[in-house]
Parts: C-alpha cells; sequence; structure tokens
C-alpha cells in the first residue's frame, strides 16, 4: 500500500477506539488481532503491511487497535477492559464506518473476541 490509510476515531462513550478502513470489497472484512495492536505502526512492518496489502487488493479491511492499546486511549489503571468491552468496541468501529455486515478475521488475543462477537452479532 503506497500511503497508509487514515486514522479516524469511533467514540465507545467512554473513550475512543482508533481504526483504520482500506482497500474496497464486497466483502468487507473485520480484523481482530492482538490486543497490543498499533494501526499506524503495523505499516512499518513490511510481512504485516503486505498481508494487509493483499487483503485489501480483495476486499474493505476494518483493522482496529482494542480500548487501551496502540492509538487508542489509554485505560485507568487496575480496571483492564473485560472481553465484552473489546466485542463491544468491535461493533461500534463497525458502526463509525458503516459496515453493517462483516466477515470477521481474527487471530492470536483476537481469536476470542472474534468468536464472541460472531456468536453475539
Amino acid at each position: 500500500m503506497d500511503n497508509r490509510p487514515e486514522t479516524k476515531y469511533a467514540d465507545t462513550g467512554e473513550g475512543q477506539i482508533a481504526y483504520q478502513q482500506f482497500g474496497s470489497g464486497p466483502p468487507d472484512l473485520i480484523y481482530m488481532t492482538s490486543l497490543e495492536s498499533h494501526a499506524e505502526m503495523i505499516w512499518d512492518h513490511p510481512i504485516p503491511a503486505q498481508y494487509f496489502e493483499r487483503l485489501a487488493s480483495f476486499s474493505r479491511v476494518l483493522y482496529f487497535d482494542t480500548r487501551g492499546s496502540g492509538g487508542s486511549d489509554g485505560v485507568a489503571l487496575g480496571k483492564p477492559p473485560t472481553p465484552e468491552m473489546w466485542t463491544d468496541d468491535a461493533r461500534v468501529v463497525m458502526d463509525a464506518a458503516a459496515l453493517e455486515r462483516a466477515a470477521v478475521v481474527a487471530e492470536v488475543e483476537g481469536g476470542f473476541m472474534g468468536m464472541t462477537f460472531a456468536a453475539i452479532h
């Protein structure tokens, strides 16, 4: 990808979630990954950048930093986000990006979030 996607922010009511949208669909994908992601910095690393470029070649991808990580707002010490909060954040990001439906791509710690999100929504 020649240019980094613009980072936007979705409001959870308790803070801002950083997200990027790139590529064009359908299909639409929501990408859930490690709880230590950083949407802007991921593009500095050739292997993940190539992976996302490939996904963007055939789909619209929604990538976000979980609450308390990357470009998203931090969380209070001693009050870590729950898995349910992270799952709700995915819905908030989809609403902000105007994605009604999306296939879930989940890896690492995002696997639990992806399974929970798919079961609820």
